[in-house]
């Protein structure tokens, strides 16, 4: 019976390539830019020609460093950047797809090639791959870090891994620099050295080494992100990214909100669609307006959601790991910052997801049959390729010559296609 199912899993493997052959199927001259990403190339560009990061020539960087500093590498190859970023994230792209892959091994084995292909082949996944942002850098971290600390984690009764302790820090530290949301890693890790330290199964000298080691670093990279962004908001357009998060309201144009309840509720109805598109195939593009409820799309996304909560829950009570306990602490942390980025904030996340909806289903096991889950992972395969030659290309190229003309930003489009 063994052999049979290790031949099933060893054939299963095949599927892997589906979610890699979209990948790859991605690396392109042509510019697929998001606002962001004109930023981003601007930092990194500023960093290698002059060795000072500049965010359009502007000191007040407001986006966090990381990403830049490793795509600044790009502008000293001998290639164009485009497709020198492009390259870029379809290397990071694999390395995350090998980091799922390894943390599915460990979570729900009989399941990892299916929610591997489900976490990498899909649609809003693809559409951040395809262009110069900071989710592919942060992702591949997140989940190796997470790996690397459930290793520690998992040494403490014996001893502390100190070559695992300074390589979780170095990956900690690097996720924190790459997006400030990476912090909430710490809420995870602090979770799950808590419910060791209440199962007596760790000393809580070592689950202080632990805990302050990481955190150290963490807080650092992320206070020094705040004293720069601090010092220079008086070159900001606006304000500065720590004044909306303190403040919150003015983060979104059409979210003023004068109660906290209604600010938290609406938090929850942006994170509740999230999870909804990214989960159901097809829906990449079904949102709704500001504090609408009464959508459609509610009765799809709220069943979802639930299923997910309900399957993390089974999940946690099973399965001790730094990844799953942080989901609460990530869910909070952009409840309370409610903007609605199309998938960006949740897609980091997507792997635990799906496996808490598969947790889920345990109530209609029927779906959860393996035709039923090939399915899933061809439709969110499908669904991808429509948005990227359906509307995602087409919709680029309007964009790029809107830029074009806009003369504060073409400056910075320009060397892309005529690098030195």
């Amino acid at each position: 019976m063994d052999g049979v199912w290790h031949r099933r899993q060893r054939w299963s493997l095949w599927w892997l390539l589906l979610p890699i052959g979209l990948l790859v199927a991605q690396v392109s001259t042509i510019p697929y830019l998001e606002p962001d990403s004109t930023h981003y190339l601007s930092m990194a560009s500023s960093l290698a020609e002059n060795g000072v990061m500049l965010n359009m020539g502007n000191p007040h960087l407001m986006y966090a460093v990381g990403y830049p500093a490793v795509l600044s590498s790009v502008y000293l190859l001998p290639i164009d950047p485009i497709l020198g970023s492009s390259l870029l994230n379809i290397l990071l792209g694999m390395i995350y797809l090998l980091g799922v892959w390894c943390w599915c091994r460990r979570v729900a084995p009989s399941t990892a090639v299916w929610m591997t292909c489900l976490g990498m082949g899909n649609a809003t996944v693809l559409y951040l791959y395809r262009r110069p942002l900071s989710e592919p850098l942060f992702m591949a971290l997140l989940i190796w870090c997470s790996l690397c600390l459930d290793t520690l984690v998992r040494q403490l009764p014996q001893r502390i891994n100190w070559k695992m302790l300074i390589l979780s820090s170095v990956l900690m530290g690097m996720m924190v620099a790459t997006r400030q949301a990476g912090i909430v890693v710490m809420a995870g890790l602090g979770t799950l050295l808590l419910l060791k330290l209440w199962q007596r199964s760790i000393t809580w000298q070592r689950a202080f080494v632990v805990c302050g080691c990481t955190g150290v670093v963490a807080m650092s990279v992320l206070l020094g992100l705040i004293l720069h962004d601090q010092q220079t908001k008086e070159f900001a357009p606006d304000r500065s990214n720590w004044d909306m998060m303190v403040r919150k309201s003015n983060f979104c144009a059409d979210h003023h909100e004068d109660h906290l309840a209604g600010y938290l509720l609406e938090g929850v109805r942006l994170r509740v669609y999230e999870i909804g598109r990214l989960l159901a195939p097809g829906m990449f593009g079904c949102y709704a307006n500001t504090g609408d409820w009464l959508n459609v799309n509610t009765f799809i996304y709220v069943p979802l959601a639930g299923l997910v909560f309900f399957g993390w829950w089974r999940l946690a009570r099973r399965q001790h790991n730094t990844l799953i306990m942080m989901f609460p602490w990530y869910f909070a942390l952009y409840v309370y910052w409610p903007a609605d980025q199309g998938g960006r904030f949740f897609a980091p996340i997507l792997p635990l997801l799906f496996l808490s909806l598969w947790k889920g289903l345990g109530v209609a096991p029927i779906l959860k049959h393996t035709w039923c889950v090939r399915a899933q992972v061809i439709a969110h395969a499908l669904a991808a390729v429509v948005v990227w030659w359906g509307l995602d290309y087409r919709n680029n190229i309007k964009v790029l010559e809107e830029w074009r003309q806009n003369e504060a930003v073409s400056q910075y489009l320009q060397p892309l296609r005529h690098h030195r």
